[in-house]
């Protein structure tokens, strides 16, 4: 099947990622915490620069070595790099990443970074760690998808809740730790990195079409890895005090101390780790849902790793709270995917594998619901459906029909006249109140039809990640409002958009004869 002019490319189930990254993220935290701790503290024979605990700051440039060339080299052995976008810069296609995806890289350096440094405090455990970074991210997600109007089902609220609530009681004794200004620093940092890396994925991919959300990320990790190396580089060079020399000394003695492969290490489980987590990210579920998936996953993890050092290395034990916290994340957990099944079902509106075809006209008034309603009727036809209101196509159905407008007036209705024509060409009149076109419902159109083309152009203006997918009903002219208010002008304009939304769904495949079941199966596939 073709959605934008080549074979779609099939998401990831969010579940297999959340395992991945589960699984990786145990080494990556357990290593990190030995060594900066000194539980994996040993003698090579080099001398004292081989024993006892590493810093942060020492041990971070070895790490982001390891992440640096990780993550790229698991995104080329996938092939991704051919997603990678081309933009004109005075007469030449280059290969540059966005402005978003370059602001989300930046961000996600920051993350990487950040992320390492939080397991290397003194007295900061990898459950408290991961409790101060997990309950500020949180919190974000749903005020992002109020941002970008994405609807949060309820048990991803539940899940939302359940998960604040472990966070809440595993930091009941907050005032026994007494955490020190870097350690608020640090994690400011961290939750600054998510907040505009959130945004921006939310804005530009998370999108219906994978190849959206892969060149936004092949894009994104691009600029991460450069700046990821660079950044603590120029700190080194440059850096003041003791903090360019920690820095210094982790660009050149450590990487030489004989303990440098386990930075190395720990940095590759970061890199695949990494992308686990930013696909988690880039799954076109609303982020209350899919962010609750990646915190309780790593929640989970750090308590596997807490484990491990307290049995291996005899590092100090979980308390009470940390505890009653995992078991309420595993609770959140069960409870989500029972119902993210039914979900993915289809038994809701806002189903993120459901195949939505988006009409746009000026105003959503006219020509965008009528075009979506003759589209639904021929859906329904195509399909195989028997006639009747219990076997139209609806906004539950695996694939479907809507419309939305770039601007909004007064009459919001679908005028008399449009609904008379529908009637004539036997097509169920629907339910309409006039609606503006969002981000959310821009990412999950498989494709977007205009009626003319200043409605394309305005559309790429402000989706232009989008460009793939928009495209004018009829490509070879516009698609006028009724010249008149008589009847008759309202039946041409409803016979001409019946014929090219009957062009449209040929060229998708949708033919006559297909039938529900095999419908069925192909977005099962997708």
């Amino acid at each position: 099947m073709q959605t934008t002019g080549r074979k779609a490319v099939a998401a990831i189930n969010i579940w297999w990622l959340a395992l991945g990254y589960f699984a990786f993220y145990i080494p990556y935290s357990a290593l990190v915490k030995a060594l900066s701790s000194g539980l994996m503290a040993f003698d090579n024979g080099i001398g004292a620069a081989a024993r006892g605990p590493v810093s942060g700051l020492v041990l971070l440039p070895s790490v982001v070595i390891g992440t640096a060339v990780t993550m790229p080299l698991i995104l080329f052995g996938l092939g991704w790099y051919r997603y990678f976008g081309r933009r004109r810069v005075a007469g030449f296609s280059l290969p540059l990443p966005s402005p978003w995806a370059a602001g989300s890289g930046i961000a996600f350096a920051v993350i990487i970074a950040t992320t390492t440094l939080a397991y290397t405090f003194h007295g900061v455990s990898i459950i408290f760690a991961l409790l101060l970074m997990r309950g500020g991210v949180l919190i974000m997600s749903p005020i992002i998808d109020k941002l970008f109007c994405r609807p949060v089902h309820w048990f991803s609220w539940a899940g939302f809740g359940l998960s604040l609530l472990a966070v809440s009681v595993a930091l009941a004794q907050l005032p026994d730790y007494g955490l020190s200004g870097l350690v608020l620093l640090n994690l400011g940092a961290y939750l600054g990195g998510y907040l505009f890396r959130l945004r921006f994925i939310t804005r530009c991919a998370k999108d219906v079409d994978e190849t959206v959300n892969r060149r936004f990320f092949i894009e994104e990790n691009t600029v991460a890895m450069a700046v990821l190396v660079l950044i603590p580089g120029l700190a080194a060079v440059f850096g003041p005090g003791a903090f360019g020399m920690a820095l210094r000394e982790g660009f050149t003695t450590f990487l030489s101390s004989g303990r440098e492969w386990l930075g190395f290490i720990i940095g590759a489980f970061y890199g695949c780790l990494g992308i686990f987590g930013s696909l988690i990210y880039l799954n076109r579920r609303e982020n209350t849902f899919s962010i609750c998936i990646n915190r309780c996953a790593s929640l989970l993890s750090g308590l596997v790793a807490s484990f491990i050092l307290i049995v291996w290395f005899n590092a100090e034990p979980l308390n009470a709270h940390q505890l009653a916290g995992a078991v309420i994340i595993l609770f959140a957990l069960v409870l989500m995917s029972l119902f993210d099944t039914r979900h993915m079902a289809g038994k809701d509106n806002h189903n993120p594998m459901q195949r939505v075809f988006l009409f746009i006209c000026d105003s959503n008034h006219t020509r965008s619901p009528m075009a979506a309603a003759i589209c639904n009727e021929e859906l329904r036809r195509r399909l195989g459906l028997d006639a009747g209101v219990n076997a139209r196509v609806t906004a539950q159905s695996a694939i479907y029909a809507k419309s939305a407008g770039l601007t909004l007036r007064e009459q919001r209705d679908l005028p008399a006249r449009a609904r008379d024509a529908l009637v004539a060409l036997a097509v169920p009149i629907p339910e309409h109140q006039a609606s503006e076109v969002n981000v959310y419902g821009m990412h999950r159109a498989e494709k977007v039809l205009c009626m003319t083309g200043a409605q394309e152009r305005e559309l790429l203006r402000r989706f232009p990640w989008a460009a793939e997918k928009i495209v004018c009903l009829d490509r070879q002219r516009d698609i006028p409002e009724p010249s008149g208010a008589e009847m008759a002008h309202f039946l041409v304009l409803a016979h001409a958009i019946r014929g090219y939304v009957g062009h449209f769904l040929n060229s998708l495949g949708l033919k006559p004869e297909l039938n529900a079941a095999e419908v069925v199966a192909e977005n099962a596939q997708r």
